[in-house]
């Protein structure tokens, strides 16, 4: 019979790394893949939602997981559609476009996550990632229309002028 006073191995806090200085990663995009998936019932009574982990699979954040819930069934219509847009970008770049049942499908595959950072309003739990976009691995997110060359101290950007007007001048207006 176990004892539940006490841990059922010998554990020595000297060889593991605490959470204390486990802050979130930036937000970006990343290329991850999931490594568990599971369909749990809200602590509420009130639905269920497919637990995922996702592993970031290279760069600086190599190796580090991110746990994101994606509502199935809740009475909020509106917290069930952002699921199934979420789960439809999971499914979709992981190849899987026709119906099925079977949550081991997204498992193991390299796909690209946007990574946002869930702030607690209450200040009573710390910062978190979360999960709001999935593409397929080739992803590339767009950059902006026209970015501007970087300036480096010995090449100073050039003066922005405006282009001569008949009618006096144009102002500052960046839409003009």
């Amino acid at each position: 019979m176990p004892e539940f006073d006490e841990l059922p191995e010998t554990f020595d806090p000297s060889a593991h790394e605490g959470t204390q200085d486990l802050e979130p990663i930036s937000p970006g995009w990343y290329l991850a893949q999931m490594i568990e998936n599971s369909v749990e019932y809200a602590r509420n009574g009130n639905g269920t939602y497919l637990f995922t982990v996702f592993e970031i699979l290279d760069g600086e954040y190599q190796g580090r997981k991110i746990y994101h819930n994606v509502t199935l069934q809740n009475s909020s219509a509106q917290a069930v559609e952002i699921g199934q847009r979420l789960l439809t970008d999971i499914y979709t770049a992981v190849g899987i476009s026709g119906p099925t049942k079977d949550i081991r499908v997204m498992l193991y595959k390299p796909i690209k996550v946007r990574v946002g950072i869930k702030r607690d309003p209450d200040g009573i739990y710390p910062d978190r990632n979360n999960i709001s976009r999935v593409q397929p691995p080739g992803y590339e997110p767009k950059r902006g229309r026209n970015p501007a060359p970087p300036t480096t101290p010995s090449t100073p950007a050039p003066p922005k002028s405006s282009p001569p007007s008949s009618t006096g001048p144009r102002g500052d207006a960046p839409w003009r």
